[in-house]
Parts: structure tokens; sequence; C-alpha cells
């Protein structure tokens, strides 16, 4: 039992750190001018949806160079096909929107729809099919589940053990920003922070009001993780377009990787 214990630990440590990044909104997010503009002057954040539900990508060299990166990111797309109405299909030259995956520096993404080649960065260190669910979950248009307007009947945020400089990442949102589609509070959601994320003294920075919860994890989409993406997309509502196939790894790989290893400038 201490050993899971350890385990546990360990493993939410690690997907928190490679989520970390100082100077992005809530560690993980880059948002728009316009979003951020919205965000200071207390309006609604808008993100837009994918149109039909239907998410063009394309991979970056430095992504498709590696025959485990695209395998992760297949598993993680295979997950989204099986459990809710978004479909993730290779870019073609028509695609208007899509997403552009890439080894930047550290796991990071737009909210929402943003713009017409959007980029979606996959450090090494994010190469786990949770993480990419999660960074998918954001372009699809979700924030972080501990940012909700009622999270704190559900947890305690410790901000006496949050590294300085970041502590504006736990704060939550209003309802004038974010909806919870009327799900109820999800502690195992992929999109939670874990309990030790942004702490500076090891102690947690997050703790669970409901005895025997653990905060967050990296596996996949929640039950209510599910629920969410497919009221947000009103799955159900009209007939999905057909699963594309996956894209396979390429042979040989590329040898040179892309310019850009970090987010935009904030």
């Amino acid at each position: 039992m201490v050993r899971l214990v350890v385990i546990l630990f360990l493993a939410i440590g690690a997907f928190a750190a490679n989520e970390e990044n100082d100077g992005l909104f809530e560690g993980d997010i880059v948002l728009t001018d316009e979003q951020k503009t919205q965000l200071n002057s207390r309006a609604a954040i808008k993100t837009n949806h994918w149109t039909n539900g239907v998410v063009p990508y394309e991979l970056d060299p430095s992504i498709s160079s590696s025959s485990y990166a695209v395998s992760v990111i297949n598993s993680a797309i295979a997950e989204y096909n099986q459990k809710t109405c978004i479909r993730f299909r290779p870019r073609v030259p028509s695609d208007k929107y899509g997403l552009k995956i890439f080894k930047g520096g550290g796991c990071w993404s737009y909210v929402g729809m943003s713009m017409p080649t959007q980029q979606l960065s996959l450090a090494g260190g994010c190469w786990s099919k949770g993480i990419v669910i999660h960074e998918f979950a954001h372009a699809l248009g979700f924030y972080h589940e501990q940012s909700r307007p009622d999270r704190d009947q559900f947890v305690e945020i410790k901000t006496e053990n949050i590294r300085d400089g970041v502590a504006s990442n736990f704060k939550k949102h209003s309802f004038n920003y974010v909806t919870t589609h009327g799900t109820p509070y999800d502690y195992g959601s992929v999109m939670h922070y874990g309990a030790y994320a942004f702490s500076k003294n090891g102690k947690p920075t997050i703790v669970a009001k409901q005895p025997g919860v653990i905060l967050g994890q990296r596996r996949g989409l929640s039950d209510i993780d599910t629920k969410q993406i497919n009221i947000h997309y009103r799955c159900g509502t009209a007939t999905p377009p057909p699963t594309p196939p996956p894209t396979p790894p390429p042979t040989p790989p590329p040898t040179t990787l892309p310019p850009t290893t970090q987010p935009p400038p904030q």
C-alpha cells in the first residue's frame, strides 16, 4: 500500500511538472489577445467550437519523426472517437482551421478554435495518452476543473504552499466565464490539477474536502469529462462523420527540428 501511494504521488507529480509553465494562463494555456482583453474586462471568455466537432490536425516533423509520439497521439484520438462525437482527422489544404502539433517547450494549448494554424505543444515529457487528452480538451474549449465557479465547496486552495508569482493560476472563474453544463464537481477529471501543483515546499496546494479522493489523473477522460464534451458539442444531435484512420508513424524519420520551441510571447 505504501509503495502504491508513492507511485501515485510520483506519477501525479510528473504530470503536474509538465503542465507548470510559468507565464502561461493556468500553467498550460495560451490566451489570444481577444481572450486576454475579455479576461481583464471580466467579460465572458469567448471560445469557438470546432465546426461539427471535426478537428483537422497536422504533425510537425518534430513529432512525426517519433513513432512513440505518434502512437500516443493516435491512442488519445482513439479515446475521443470512442467516447465522444469529436473527430480528429489529418488536415487537408481546404481546411481553414487546424491544429499544428509540435515538440515545443512544455505542454500547452490555446482554448477553443482560435486561429487558422493553431499550435499545440507536446514536449518529450508530454508524450503520454492522458496528457495529450488533457491538451486536446483545452483545444476543444475547456479550462481546468478546479477553476470552476463552485470549486470552493469541494476543494481548499492552500495559498501558503503555492510558488511565488503563480497564485493567479488558482483563481476560480465566474459563471460569466464558464459553464459546468450542470455536471457535478469531478475530483477525478483529466482536467483537474494534482494536489501538489505549483507547490514551493512539497506540501499540497489543493486539498479535497471529501476524504479519501485523489485529485486529478492523466489516464484518460472520466465519465464526467466525457459528458461535458458531449453536451458542449451537442453530441447525439447529428450523425458524426466517419472515424478517419490514424496517422501511421513515418519511415524513415526526418532529422530536423522546428525553430519554434516556446509559446508565443504573452
